[in-house]
Parts: structure tokens; C-alpha cells; sequence
């Protein structure tokens, strides 16, 4: 029952089959049913009546959830208005830089209530306008030349013909008119110091493509391609999409690292105005080129097809940088049966070995004639450029960039690493300071900047932001109070003294050890049975444990378990490394091949001296989660909305099916939004990607009916992760309607009020930052909690920054939230507090998450598909947290 002011407590702690709830055989038996149901409604319609724009609204009593004018992007608008998916083209609606506008006219997006105060942030203002037009160039040459750098230097050789101009090896901008005569220019030039023979005439081709007012979108691409000629000047290099300094390299000769400082800049419309983001970054380069790793790789291999497989294995997916031009480059194949020594057909047609084109354009000689060729897949900009076929890359003319996994688990390495990635927010300001006193300060940049005519303010923006309180959390037994929320929102000291607030028994499980370790296997059994009780669990004493050699892992785990068949409901796995395979081939096994739970532990933990000190701790952890795994609930928060559904939604490419990537979502099945139901699907491309996305959202609907006596629920909110800035449109145009439609049809049939609907795309890697000023030239980072919704939000959008979680090292990155679709009619800051809420309730953390926990767990399902099983998990473990 709700209480006074209408919000719904969390389910209190008791047996694991609440009234009205159903058993997993029932619940798989009852799915299949209506899945199979509406397949078959499917087929005989595939239009229904679009939706109206109202919805029901079911609060609980006394809620302060308001009935809304909808906030609906135009090309959603476009199936209100049309009777079927098959009408033309929508109606769209863009601001003046052509960006997709999502904020109704007249709405509000900043939140009220919380705790008010100013933060520091990453952004600088560049508010002047422009009171000229520039006019537009694509520059071509002949012959194609691939260096940015190279073509720079000869369009500057022609300055005197072209006047003020900007060029990012591409296109360029000037301040008046290329005379005709002059657009069809000639260059001549060595590509280096040491090259023989006479210089090379380049034809370099001028087409114009328009003029640029002050007030087209353009101008914000300029400004940009402005602010990377400044970083050259002030003595940086471009690399990939950022510019490093790569004289103030970092060496780690022991480990044969490089580390390049760099700067990330973009200039961009935001709510106050145009604004400046500048954050500090890192490139890690690798001192050993490709050749010499697949040569170590020869050394440990027994044929030659083993090699191949293993080089494929360990590098497919680098980035690599090249030696000759400073490019990187992807690494999408290795060729074996192509070497430098291989003819290609060159641009002017002629059949050339790779070896002599690079003693040609760059003078390198000395190529190892035996290497394998790498290979990678142009680019967008690439085949903007006219690049078609793939592009073949020398190994020992390529070094590696980024960590591998073994570099990860080297403590000693990361540990000095992290002293520069992982910066704290003094540093951080510091190393900021640093970079914009060389921009305020350089005589280039300042005449630059005056020749285009651009303001720039070297003062830090400050942003206001508010502070919504910590929530209190649930946890058992019956009865007991809320724990509040600490400063740093976390509760792992409570939840030993409180307890699970729904608990599962452990029993009928198995462990498998390996015999080396088994010394230690009593002492972890009677460690973990200790753990739980804490935490109000009760373990039985496991069936059996078994030793096992490492080299027979697998097929001993088999045996065993077709010997004991169902009588084993959870498997418990020592691995004596943490070699990602090894738990992939365990998870495949148990989850695939016998739809058990299992929980993987590394022999480390229980057997090294460091690791024993802390033993008492790790199996507290791992109870909570092996709970978790079993169907039981650690602990909840309260959520004051009646028959709310949850979704998350995240996307991992598949390592063993070609193309193909799994979708997972996520979605919460009763009230306090602590159970759970999971699918994941396999795609190729977006088309397919929305086809699974909306029949995922079906199944998900017809679970939480099947759990809530029928009914289904009267408002969805779908956290979307894994959209890039160029996919916003797509999720606009096609999925939200497929899935409107789909969510429509469904509700029809149940002769149930149409579902109030809201999308939200999560974006946690993004560039802004914001500090908080503890005294002079002391900052720290702001509090869980934090929203930001003015100043670098953007206009077009109704976004918010939300940092939900506290970190013990470096500076914490706020997520940000773009509400592309919202007919749910909460207000700003109810929807920022839900998603604060729903980072609470990760059960692998006793603390806050960065996103809300359905988005969190699809992200675990997605990876752990696409690393290990590849397939689609037993339907009976869908109810269940298993992948956790």
C-alpha cells in the first residue's frame, strides 16, 4: 500500500514467492504462450491505428506527477497524425544549424528544488558575431596526395593567390572570392628533405561549394576547423581526431610506453550561448612496432595456421599509428597471403610493390619482405575522399597504440599510469590553465583569432547546479527503518549489519577448484557461509567439491554436472587466472548448456597473503551478487509512481559472430522496480537493430503482465545507451514510432489504456566536467546527486548532466541524459530524481552507478554475450540476474 503522500515502499524482505507470484516454469510456459499469441495477431495485422497523444495517468495518491503537454520531436508527431507506417516521409523539424529539435516550444527543461550552488566548468565562452561571409572550397589534387600535413604546406605556398584562408586538408574557407583564373592552380615540391630527383608539380583543384552566412551552421564547423590551426601553433599535432604534444611525452622505457599529453577541444551552440569545451587527454603509444608482436607470437605458435589465428585473435580492433604520417588506423584483418613484396594497382594504374612505393613516396627501405599485411577499412571521411578498396598497411611501419589486456592487469604499470589518466580536479584545473594560458598568450594565435574576427574569454564558465539528496535504501529484515543515504552514497558497512532485503537460499550448489589451489577451498566455503549470514543468507553446505586439472577444466565441470543433472541449481568456479576465455568457456557451459547460475572466483583471492586480509569482504561481495543471481533483491529505494516499467537497452559486438552485435535490454517487472526480466538479440544493422528493439519491448511488456495480474503498465521510460551523436535521428524517425506502434497494438488487444511513453539516450563518455571550489585554487569534485540542465545544455534539446556516483581517484565524469521523447508527464526534476533513483540499484555495487541500473545490467548482459556465449540465454534464466 502506498503511504501518506502516496509513495510505494520497497517489498519487504521474506520468501522469494510473494502473493501472486508464479514459479519460473510457469512464468517460462505462460511467455511462450502469448509470445507465440502474438505472432500470430502479428501476421494477421501489420498496421493498427496510430495513437492519440493522451494517455493514462495512474499515480499513486497524493503523487505530485502532473498531467502533461507532451514533449514529442516532430517525426514521432508524424505517426499521431498519419493511419499507418506506410505514409510518406514525416514532417521534421530542425533549428537553424539543421539539428533535429526535441524541447516542445514553451517547455521548461531546468528542474526545481535541491540544494543550489555554482560549480566550475570545462567551457569557455566565444560569443562574438561574425560580421562576414565566407565563402566555401573543396580542394582536390593531382596526384591524390593522403597527408593532411603535406597538403597544408601546399596550399600554403599559394597564400598569395587565395588571401586569408583556413584549410583542414579538405575543404577551405576565405574571406572573399577565388577569382576563376586562380582555382586551378600548380605546386611543386618534395614530399621530404631527402628525397632524389626534382620536385613533384601537384595540380591543386579549387571547386566552389557556396557562401556562409554568419548565421549558418557552417560557421560553427569553421570556428573549429580555427581552433585546430591554433593548436598548431601553439606547438601540438594532430592525431587521430585530437591534437597531443607529443614534445612533452611521458617514457616508460621499462614497459617501451609513451605517453602524449592532449587536448580535446569542440566549439559548439550551447543554452547560454557559443561556447568553448576543453578537456585534457591521453594517447598511449606502444614503442614496438606490429611486426615485432606477431614475431613473439611466431615464436609460441606450432604452424603457421596457428600463428594466423592468434595474430587475428590478439589484434583485430587495435589502433594502430603509422610511422610515415602520423595516421591511425583500425585494424579490421591480418592478410597472410599478401606481403610488402605484393603489387598493387596504383592510382595512375600502374602495378606497384609496396616495397617500392614506400622507397618512393617516404624513402624508407630495409621493409621485411616475409611480414603479413595488415588490413583496414577506410573511413567515412575516406570514402568522402574516393578511398573504395581497403587499405593495406606494413606491420613494421605501424606501432600500436592503447593497453593490452595484460598491461591492465600489470598493478605496478597502472599504477604509474594512473597518476597522469586519472587526474584529480586540482590537476586536472592545472593542466587546463596551462593550455589556455598558451592560447591567451601566443602572439599567432592572437592574430589568428583577429583575422577571423573571434572573441575569445580565457575565464572558466561557471554553471549552477543542484543537489538532490542521497536516497534512503531498503534493506531487511521486515520493518527495519530506511538507511539514509551518506555523503558518498554508499551503504556496504550497513548492509552487513541489516541484511538482504529479499534472500534466496543457497543450496544444492557444486564447487569446482583446481587441485593446485585445493588447500585453501575449506577455509574460502567456510569464509563464504560466514559472509551470508551476515547479510541474513543462508548457505547450505555445498553437494560436493571437486577438484579439477586446469588443462581438463571444461569436460570436468561437463561431466559433472550431466552426472547430477537438475539436482545442481548454481555452480561455484575457482579459475586459477582471470584469462578472459577461461570464464567465457565456463559461462557458455553452464548458461548454454545447462541453464544453471554459476559464480566464477580467481584462486588469488583466496590463496595470496594480500588477498586473505580481505577475504572476509570479497565474500560479502560475492554473496550479494550470487543472491542477486538467484532472484533475490539486496536492497531498493522508493519509487513513488504506480505501474512504471523500466527499460535499459545497450549494444556489445559479438566476437564470434561476424558482423553481428547483441542488443540486450533490460526491463523491471513489479513495483519497487528490483526484478527483473532480460532478453538479447543479434543484429547486423540499424534496420534489424530496430525490428529486435521493438519486439524486445513487446516480450518485456507481456512478462511484466504475467508478473502484475494482467495488467500492464501505465507508464514506460526505455534508457537507450549505445547511440552516437549521428544515430539521434535514426532512434527519432524509425525506432521510437516502430515501437510506439508495437506498444499500441499490444494495449489495444488488452483493452487497456494506451501507455504514456518516454526515451532517454545515455551518453556516459562525453568531455564536460564540472569542479567544485573548495577555497583558493582548490577544487574537489561535486557531491552524488549533481544536476546540471543550463548553461552547456543545448538548446534544441531537452537534455540534463547527472552525476549519480563518487569516485575515490581522478575526476568524476558526469552522464548525460537526452530526453528525445516524453509523453509521461513528469516534470524536469522528477525525471531527473527517478534517474538519480535507479542509480541506486546495481546490485554489484553498494554505492550509486554512473547510469541508471537497467542501462547498467544491459551493458553486462550485451558484453557478456558478445565475449562469451555469442547465443541467446535458456528463456528459464530470464527472470533471473545471472549475467551479473
Amino acid at each position: 500500500m502506498a503511504d501518506s503522500r502516496g509513495n510505494i515502499p520497497p517489498p519487504s524482505r521474506g520468501r522469494a514467492r510473494a502473493r501472486g507470484r508464479i514459479t519460473a516454469a510457469e512464468f517460462v510456459e505462460q511467455l511462450e504462450r502469448r509470445t507465440l499469441q502474438n505472432l500470430s495477431s502479428d501476421a494477421a495485422s501489420t498496421t493498427a491505428e496510430p495513437p492519440s497523444e493522451a494517455g493514462s495517468v495512474s499515480v499513486a495518491s497524493g503523487s505530485d506527477v502532473v498531467p502533461p503537454s507532451p514533449i514529442i520531436d516532430d517525426g514521432a508527431r508524424a505517426v499521431f497524425k498519419n493511419t499507418s507506417m506506410k505514409s510518406s516521409k514525416p514532417e521534421t523539424s530542425s533549428d537553424a544549424r539543421g539539428l533535429r529539435v526535441t524541447l516542445k516550444s514553451g517547455f521548461n527543461k531546468v528542474g526545481e528544488g535541491g540544494e543550489v550552488f555554482p560549480a566550475l566548468t570545462n567551457y569557455f565562452y566565444m560569443n562574438k558575431t561574425p560580421n562576414f561571409t565566407l565563402y566555401q572550397y573543396r580542394v582536390d589534387f593531382n596526384p591524390e596526395e593522403d597527408s593532411t600535413v603535406f597538403k597544408k604546406l601546399l596550399v600554403r605556398s599559394q597564400e598569395q593567390y587565395i588571401g586569408s584562408y583556413i584549410f583542414d586538408g579538405h575543404m577551405l574557407y576565405t574571406t572573399r572570392p577565388i577569382p576563376n583564373e586562380m582555382r586551378d592552380l600548380k605546386a611543386y615540391s618534395k614530399r621530404n628533405e631527402e628525397e632524389d630527383g626534382e620536385p613533384v608539380s601537384f595540380s591543386i583543384l579549387i571547386k566552389p561549394v557556396g557562401t556562409v552566412l554568419p548565421t549558418s551552421p557552417t560557421f560553427l564547423q569553421f570556428y573549429n576547423m580555427v581552433m585546430r590551426k591554433c593548436m598548431t601553433l601553439v606547438g601540438m599535432e594532430e592525431l587521430g581526431r585530437h591534437f597531443y604534444d607529443r614534445h612533452a611525452a611521458i617514457k616508460f622505457k621499462d614497459d617501451r610506453l609513451e605517453l602524449w599529453p592532449g587536448i580535446i577541444s569542440a566549439i559548439r551552440n550551447h543554452d547560454v550561448g557559443t561556447l568553448l569545451c576543453v578537456e585534457v587527454t591521453h594517447k598511449v603509444l606502444r614503442m614496438s612496432d606490429v611486426w615485432e608482436l606477431i614475431s613473439v607470437m611466431k615464436t609460441k605458435c606450432r604452424n603457421p595456421e596457428e600463428l594466423e589465428k592468434i595474430c587475428k585473435k590478439e589484434l583485430i580492433g587495435t589502433i594502430v599509428m603509422t610511422h610515415y604520417n602520423r595516421r591511425t588506423y583500425k585494424i579490421d584483418d591480418i592478410d597472410f597471403t599478401v606481403t610488402p613484396t605484393s603489387a598493387f594497382r596504383h592510382q595512375d594504374g600502374v602495378m606497384t610493390r609496396y616495397i617500392d612505393y614506400y622507397l618512393k613516396r617516404y624513402n624508407i627501405q630495409n621493409i621485411p619482405e616475409t611480414q603479413p599485411m595488415l588490413v583496414s577499412i577506410p573511413k567515412k571521411k575516406d570514402v568522402n575522399k574516393g578511398v573504395t578498396g581497403n587499405i593495406y598497411l606494413i606491420p613494421s611501419l605501424c606501432n600500436p597504440t592503447g593497453l593490452t589486456d595484460d598491461m591492465r592487469k600489470n598493478f605496478t604499470l597502472m599504477r604509474k599510469l594512473s597518476d597522469h589518466l586519472h587526474m584529480g580536479p586540482d590537476k586536472r584545473k592545472a593542466k587546463l590553465d596551462e593550455f589556455i594560458s598558451k592560447i591567451k598568450n601566443t602572439q599567432s594565435v592572437k592574430d589568428e583569432f583577429q583575422k577571423w574576427d573571434i572573441d575569445f574569454y580565457p575565464e572558466y564558465v561557471t554553471a549552477e547546479c543542484r543537489k538532490y539528496p542521497t536516497e534512503s535504501v531498503f534493506m531487511g529484515p521486515v520493518g527495519s527503518s530506511p538507511i539514509p543515504g551518506d555523503k558518498n552514497a554508499d551503504w556496504s558497512r550497513q548492509l552487513k549489519g541489516r541484511g538482504m532485503l529479499l534472500a534466496q537460499e543457497l543450496k544444492n550448489w557444486i564447487v569446482f577448484v583446481p587441485d593446485r589451489d585445493s588447500a585453501d577451498i575449506d577455509q574460502l566455503v567456510k569464509q563464504l557461509k560466514m559472509a551470508a549470514t551476515s547479510i541474513n543468507v543462508n548457505v547450505v553446505q555445498p553437494l560436493a567439491i571437486i577438484q579439477y586439472n586446469h588443462t581438463r577444466m571444461l569436460s570436468r565441470i561437463r561431466d559433472e554436472l550431466n552426472r547430477r543433472g537438475e539436482d545442481i541449481k548454481f555452480v561455484f568456479v575457482v579459475l586459477t587466472n582471470n584469462n578472459v576465455h577461461n570464464y567465457a568457456d565456463v559461462k557458455k557451459l553452464c548458461i548454454l548448456d545447462f541453464a544453471v547460475g554459476c559464480q566464477c572466483f580467481l584462486a588469488k583471492n583466496m590463496n595470496s597473503p594480500k588477498a586473505k586480509a580481505k577475504l572476509s569482504s570479497i565474500c560479502t561481495k560475492v554473496m550479494i551478487q550470487i543472491n542477486a543471481k538467484l532472484g533475490g533483491v539486496p536492497w531498493g529505494v522508493k519509487i513513488p509512481v504506480k505501474r512504471l516499467m523500466i527499460l535499459g537497452f545497450d549494444v556489445y559486438h559479438c566476437s564470434e559472430r561476424k558482423n553481428q552485435s547483441a542488443g540486450a535490454l533490460v526491463s523491471t517487472t513489479d513495483q519497487a522496480l528490483t526484478k527483473y526480466y532480460s532478453t538479447v538479440t543479434f543484429h547486423q544493422d540499424k534496420s534489424e537493430l530496430a525490428k529486435n528493439l521493438t519486439g524486445g519491448v513487446r516480450e518485456s511488456l507481456e512478462a511484466f503482465r504475467i508478473e502484475n495480474d494482467g495488467v500492464l503498465p501505465d507508464r514506460i521510460v526505455l534508457y537507450r545507451d549505445g547511440v552516437g551523436e549521428g544515430q539521434i535521428n535514426y532512434v527519432l524517425d524509425i525506432e521510437i514510432p516502430q515501437i510506439r506502434l508495437a506498444i499500441e497494438t499490444l494495449y489495444k488487444t488488452s483493452c487497456q489504456e494506451m501507455a504514456r511513453l518516454s526515451v532517454i539516450i545515455v551518453t556516459k563518455k562525453i568531455n564536460s566536467r564540472v569542479l567544485l571550489e573548495r577555497g583558493r585554487q582548490s577544487y574537489d569534485n561535486v557531491p552524488p546527486g549533481t544536476v546540471v540542465d543550463n548553461t552547456f545544455t543545448l538548446p534544441e534539446r531537452y537534455d540534463f548532466f547527472l552525476v549519480s556516483q563518487s569516485v575515490n581517484q581522478g575526476t568524476v565524469s558526469p552522464t548525460n541524459y537526452n530526453v528525445v521523447y516524453d509523453d509521461s508527464g513528469f516534470r524536469p526534476e522528477q525525471m531527473q530524481k527517478l534517474s538519480f533513483k535507479l542509480c541506486h540499484m546495481y546490485y554489484n555495487w553498494c554505492g550509486t552507478v554512473a547510469v541508471p541500473a537497467p542501462c547498467q545490467y544491459a551493458h553486462k548482459l550485451a558484453y557478456l554475450t558478445g565475449i562469451a556465449l555469442n547465443e541467446k540465454a535458456p528463456l528459464s534464466l530470464a527472470t533471473t540476474l545471472w549475467y551479473l
